[in-house]
């Protein structure tokens, strides 16, 4: 008895590396930093204008950030490369800087960071993302459209509970020897995993609503939803936008809270009426 629950405790903890390994890919990808870029404006012969936000200072002289294609695990990602630059003045909120110090070796313009959601270093993997005047509405607007794939966790989690218990005994069939029920165990648990991969890919928060670093820093979220009240105070200064973005807010919020709420209760009443049978 002892050795088959050791048995089912490795089985436990397996899947729980499967769901943990996952997350962690998902959540080094919402942890990289979104950055806006900018080609730059055509100046003189020989000259190219970047907005001074782009440019930066340190002790080698004037850099930018550039962000380049590389090659990643999965797919091609975009990578932080720091940049000298030479820079002949300032004009009208635009630094000229020398037009040969941001061509590529094919000639074309490399791709400069004009604005970041928190500050970049040369390597790190980042995330490109439109640029715009409206930030803390567009971040809002893209907050809205994230509730229904939250929703979706604390909708799913009965469900999930009463999967991975199936998974578990599915898996003890190698512990009995019937390997095909332990197969079909382990072909359950990939399913799973891919599920849970394909669920948490379509979480896309805005990277200021999250840490720098941690992203169980529970201290961030508290001073976080301080300054989301704030920014919606500011709105207020537009009241129809305002009105807008809280209605959606509300709505979205009432509608996926009222469908979790209902799957709750139907599976605490589907398991009553299964334990009375």
């Amino acid at each position: 008895m002892r050795k088959k629950q050791v048995w089912r405790g490795g089985c436990i903890i397996l899947m729980l590396l499967v769901y943990c390994t996952v997350l962690s890919i998902q959540i080094e990808k919402l942890m990289r930093i979104e950055v806006s870029v900018t080609t730059g404006e055509a100046g003189k012969e020989g000259e190219v204008l970047l907005p001074q936000s782009s440019v930066h200072e340190n002790e080698m002289g004037n850099i930018v950030y550039c962000v380049q294609e590389v090659a990643g695990k999965f797919r091609t990602e975009e990578k932080v490369q720091e940049r000298p630059i030479t820079v002949y003045g300032k004009e009208n909120g635009y630094v000229i800087a020398d037009r040969s110090s941001l061509t590529n070796d094919y000639g074309g313009m490399l791709r400069v960071i004009v604005d970041s959601s928190y500050p970049v270093k040369e390597n790190e993997i980042v995330e490109i993302i439109p640029g715009g005047e409206n930030k803390v509405q567009e971040r809002h607007w893209k907050m809205v459209e994230q509730i229904k794939w939250l929703a979706v966790f604390p909708a799913l989690l009965p469900v999930w509970i009463l999967w991975c218990n199936q998974i578990l005994k599915l898996l003890d069939g190698f512990w009995k020897h019937k390997y095909v029920q332990g197969m079909a165990g382990g072909a359950a648990l990939v399913i799973q995993a891919a599920i849970l991969y394909g669920i948490t890919g379509m979480v896309q928060i805005p990277r200021k609503f999250l840490p720098k670093e941690q992203i169980f820093d529970i201290s961030f979220y508290a001073d976080r939803i301080h300054h989301f009240f704030f920014e919606m105070d500011n709105l207020s200064r537009n009241p129809a936008l305002y009105r807008e973005i809280r209605y959606e807010y509300l709505s979205e919020l009432c509608l996926y809270g009222a469908l979790c709420i209902a799957l709750w209760l139907g599976m605490v009443l589907w398991s009553t009426l299964k334990r009375r049978k």
